[in-house]
């Protein structure tokens, strides 16, 4: 009983002085989140470089390209969870970080539609909806220890051209900006 004991008490204490992986809690423009974004980022262990990120963004994100004219454009935007796993290439404070990962949320759904006429009549025909996205990112992450995490990067999205998806273009690029603090 005696040996359980002490058995018990280390593997306690060698929990207590282990270390923890590293943390942060930031707020992103751009990117993943297309407008603003609030995100908590873990590694997977101490000295691991494969990290995850989840958070709660709102999304506002213009379907048609704005170099083609096309008939018909579409807008979606709400509120998703986004959920992203990466890896960090380079040293302790400055690294590459690349990324993926999807978005699934609520969205309001405008789609605005022109006629052959000129000039043309637009009709605009709303629905509300469970939507998703997949994403890809590339950028540069400064992280302290402790102390200010920055990231500035590219993002690229798509929906693989599914029902629910948000765009109905093929993909979309959108650099972002994001702060924090890890501790």
């Amino acid at each position: 009983m005696k040996t359980l004991f002490c058995i018990l008490a280390m593997g306690m204490c060698a929990l207590g002085f282990a270390r923890q992986p590293q943390r942060s809690v930031m707020v992103e423009t751009g990117g993943a989140s297309f407008r603003y974004g609030l995100s908590f980022d873990s590694r997977f262990s101490h000295n691991n470089s494969w990290g995850y990120r989840v958070g709660l963004v709102y999304k506002e994100s213009p379907n048609a390209n704005i170099f083609v004219h096309t008939p018909t454009r579409t807008l979606a935007y709400g509120t998703a969870t986004m959920i992203q796993g990466y890896r960090l290439v380079g040293g302790t404070r400055h690294s590459l970080e690349l990324g993926a990962g999807m978005h699934l949320g609520y969205f309001k759904y405008c789609y605005t539609t022109a006629s052959e006429d000129v000039p043309p009549s637009y009709t605009i025909d709303y629905h509300k909806g469970v939507g998703y996205d997949f994403h890809a990112s590339v950028g540069y992450r400064f992280q302290m220890q402790k102390g200010i995490v920055v990231r500035v990067g590219n993002t690229t999205a798509s929906d693989l051209g599914g029902k629910h998806g948000i765009f109905s273009s093929p993909k979309v690029l959108a650099p972002y900006l994001s702060f924090g603090v890890s501790f």
